[in-house]
């Protein structure tokens, strides 16, 4: 709490209502270091502080009355900062408050306050008016020395209220490392490279192991085709037709195991591929049945009976694409759900299209054929 002023001049009575208020000076802390906090949290700006430092030591130690125009000049901006705090909230006046607190210095000389107060009917020496007992509060950067203004320099004989800044400690006045803390990092340091060196050599070992992967490529003619129609099927993913058939042809012709459930994947895709126009406008449909067809003499999977339904319609033989759709809904029903769904939507939608077409066949096939006139120009019935 703040010391127990009397109230005899404006200044002190806006000091005693900031204290009301929540934001006492403590008894330990000068008035300037008080009045540079509220400073850094805005509520004042140099020259009120100067001025308010000006009025204080005028009516603490010269001859001057305690009630004049310059103390109540100085005491304008602390009643204002007093109606600012009044309108807050009790809680953001709180928080204010322990901000401000925070900013003050953390140490003060109690023997160097104490000689500052019995000296103080000195009137060179001003006293401090600090208390016996400090108040521990966090620390703050020192403030720097607040210049004179003209009002201060007509009154000789009035420090002018400074704030000299805390000198930093020197490294050699810290106290050396103990045997224990050294053994410790000695300890830390031997298990954070063991463990580092265990890591290290995972990191290598994934690493050599990749590096065996990609000359297995070229040293392996399995791996060789495999990657190579993984660059196919990648191609014809974003429908990049010509390239796609490119690497799929490569991948067949290398390809040693005619039998095999890879080799039918590559017949499938390629046969896909071939159903769709290049960039030139270029596609094949007895190309894609007949690498379809061989396919499917390996594995009838519903794919790629959907791909031979496709070749089919396109070669103008929808009742063939639908009795082909039909048998692969029929198989996709043995698929794991969560591949049955999406499929099973996707051979719906191609079986419509294909009943779409043979109904218009089947409609172009029965219509009757165009009668030619009568010889007396009247209309046929």
């Amino acid at each position: 709490m703040a010391s127990t002023q009397v109230t005899d001049n404006a200044l002190d009575r806006a000091l005693l209502e900031l204290e009301s208020l929540g934001l006492a000076r403590p008894t330990n802390i000068l008035l300037a270091e008080y009045l540079i906090a509220l400073s850094a949290e805005g509520l004042l700006d140099a020259t009120a502080v100067a001025d308010i430092s000006a009025a204080y030591n005028r009516v603490r130690y010269a001859a001057v009355p305690g009630e004049d125009d310059q103390t109540r000049a100085a005491a304008a901006p602390i009643e204002q900062i007093a109606v600012r705090l009044r309108d807050l909230p009790a809680e953001q006046r709180e928080q204010l408050a322990q901000r401000i607190f925070k900013r003050l210095p953390e140490e003060v000389d109690v023997a160097a306050t104490e000689k500052s107060t019995e000296s103080s009917a000195q009137p060179s020496s001003p006293p401090s008016s600090l208390a016996s007992r400090p108040v521990p509060v966090a620390s703050w950067p020192a403030p720097s020395t607040l210049a004179p203004t003209d009002d201060v320099s007509g009154f000789p004989g009035v420090p002018v209220v400074t704030a000299s800044p805390k000198s930093a400690p020197s490294r050699w006045s810290r106290p050396w490392t103990t045997v224990e803390g050294f053994g410790l990092c000695c300890l830390a340091t031997f298990f954070c490279g063991y463990f580092l060196r265990e890591a290290s050599q995972v990191a290598f070992a994934k690493t050599s192991e990749a590096s065996e992967r990609r000359r297995d490529v070229w040293v392996s003619p399995e791996a060789w085709v495999a990657t190579i129609q993984a660059r196919g099927i990648d191609e014809l993913g974003v429908q990049h037709y010509r390239t796609a058939r490119l690497a799929l042809e490569l991948a067949l012709a290398c390809s040693d195991d005619e039998s095999s459930d890879h080799h039918a994947e590559t017949l499938n895709a390629l046969a896909w591929s071939y159903l769709f126009p290049d960039q030139n406008g270029a596609k094949d449909p007895p190309r894609a049945l007949e690498l379809v067809t061989k396919a499917l003499a390996i594995r009838r999977r519903p794919g790629y009976i959907d791909t031979a339904a496709e070749a089919h319609y396109q070669l103008g033989n929808p009742m063939e694409a639908v009795r082909l759709e039909r048998e692969a809904l029929v198989r996709a029903q043995r698929l794991p759900p969560w591949r049955q769904l999406q499929l099973t939507n996707e051979l719906k939608t191609q079986l419509l299209k294909f009943q779409n077409a043979e109904r218009d066949l089947a409609a172009a096939k029965t219509l009757p054929k165009a009668q030619s006139p009568s010889p007396t120009g009247s209309p046929a019935h």
